[in-house]
């Protein structure tokens, strides 16, 4: 049996599958449209084509000879049939409308020209990593868990490496777990959606290869110091004129007052060295 899992993220999905024969399963984003086609030659005869519901209500009747098309009343408004394709688009698609739609026809003989099996689902939600655990010894542990929905999984980081841990739910939900670079990422989705976590362990486990924090400090070298000595340097400042003199200052200079003379000599030779010569000697008063 085939399976065909399609599921596209535009501004407005729209499936379109053409299998013929067997049952062909379709997943479909919850509010959206989806277009179910026919492979039947359009040139076969046949007097009535209709698609149903879980193979007990019909959906739309279509009467090839008058080329007329009747819809059910729980339908419209909420379908589209082409009667030149034969295709029938299903709009805003809610759970409820899960379930196997069946193309038949009718004539010569009876037969089955399509089935899909429609799985109308909600889109996921955003899954959360909790860190339950870690150490940062000399070997760096660190254990945490993420959460989407029905689903949750542990797994573990080693001082080397972090193990990628995945589990599946019977409805096509998927939860994956795994570490790259400095972040444990937690993907959830299914085949309409997908949703992501993401966790920084550079702090909560620096040991794990290629998760070393960024240290913020900035270290800067500092290199000898040179010793040099200068002379001292001296401002000496120039005092102005005093206006009065020392009392015993003026006593002394008026005590000793000494008075001197230049002696005049002059040579007349060898013998009278100092001839005419007068000389004269300090006077001092008292």
């Amino acid at each position: 049996m085939a399976t065909a899992w399609l599921f596209l993220s535009v501004l407005c999905l729209q499936i379109h599958v053409s299998v013929s024969g067997d049952e062909t399963s379709v997943f479909v984003k919850e509010d959206e449209s989806v277009q179910l086609n026919i492979q039947e030659d359009k040139g076969t005869q046949f007097t009535i084509l209709t698609w149903t519901f879980n193979s007990s209500e019909n959906i739309v009747t279509y009467i090839n000879k008058y080329k007329d098309t009747e819809i059910s009343d729980n339908y419209k408004n909420r379908v589209e049939f082409n009667i030149e394709t034969f295709s029938l688009t299903l709009k805003n698609l809610q759970k409820t409308d899960s379930g196997l739609y069946t193309a038949k026809t009718t004539g010569d003989s009876d037969r089955d020209i399509a089935k899909y099996r429609i799985s109308v689902l909600e889109p996921v939600e955003v899954p959360v990593i909790v860190l339950s655990d870690w150490s940062t010894t000399d070997v760096c542990n660190v254990t945490f868990s993420c959460k989407g929905h029905n689903l949750s999984l542990t797994s573990s980081c080693d001082s080397r490496s972090c193990s990628e841990e995945k589990v599946t739910s019977s409805g096509g939900s998927t939860l994956i777990v795994y570490v790259t670079g400095n972040s444990i990422i937690c993907n959830y989705s299914n085949p309409v959606s997908w949703k992501m976590d993401t966790k920084d362990i550079q702090h909560a486990c620096p040991y794990i290869e290629g998760t070393q924090p960024i240290d913020d400090t900035i270290y800067e070298s500092v290199k000898d110091l040179s010793v040099r000595t200068e002379d001292p340097s001296t401002v000496y400042s120039t005092v102005g004129e005093f206006s009065q003199v020392p009392k015993e200052t003026k006593e002394t200079a008026s005590k000793l007052e000494t008075v001197y003379a230049f002696a005049n000599y002059k040579c007349n030779d060898s013998s009278d060295k100092f001839a005419n010569s007068e000389i004269v000697t300090p006077m001092t008063q008292s």
